[in-house]
């Protein structure tokens, strides 16, 4: 987790912030145009809230904002400072749903877990939320960042997803 705090640490600013909307654009408007009439809209594994900071500008729907690291917590505190109507919570995503949830969505996190353990997020996403969106990365990156990411093809994706 060490790696992951020092990475986004270091990116804890508006030029930071604006790289993302511009790269991730089409995800944060799928989120955006999933989330109309929404009341609760949960980022799972939310690592510094980028993407939440952002959606936060477009809708009026509670965010709740997890991950499993108390450091990664921090930095999205400290990230959506500006921000209102928010929740932060440690959660172990194999085992905690996201309880009454319109929207659940998540960017990057579900290549650092085996098969077996995404089929289980997801299910337990899908008992509770109205829409689970994923954005994961695919074979076609060269190589993982941190080590430990699954790039697989879509096709993996799907599979693993059963669609």
């Amino acid at each position: 987790m060490n790696n992951w705090y020092n990475f986004y640490y270091e990116r804890m600013n508006d030029r930071y912030r604006d790289h993302i909307a511009s790269r991730y654009w089409d995800f944060i408007d799928y989120i955006i145009e999933n989330s109309r009439g929404a009341e609760k809209i949960h980022e799972a594994g939310c690592g510094a809230a980028n993407i939440s900071r952002i959606v936060s500008k477009f809708t009026n729907a509670k965010l709740v904002l997890t991950d499993k690291c108390p450091q990664m917590l921090n930095l999205a505190k400290q990230n959506m400072k500006e921000t209102e109507g928010y929740e932060t919570a440690l959660v172990n995503l194999l085992n905690d749903t996201c309880p009454d949830s319109d929207v659940v969505y998540s960017h990057g996190v579900l290549e650092h877990f085996d098969d077996e353990q995404i089929r289980t997020i997801v299910e337990n996403q899908l008992k509770s939320a109205k829409t689970v969106i994923h954005y994961v990365p695919s074979a076609k990156y060269s190589s993982p960042s941190f080590g430990d990411e699954r790039l697989m093809t879509v096709d993996k994706w799907k599979e693993i997803c059963n669609l």
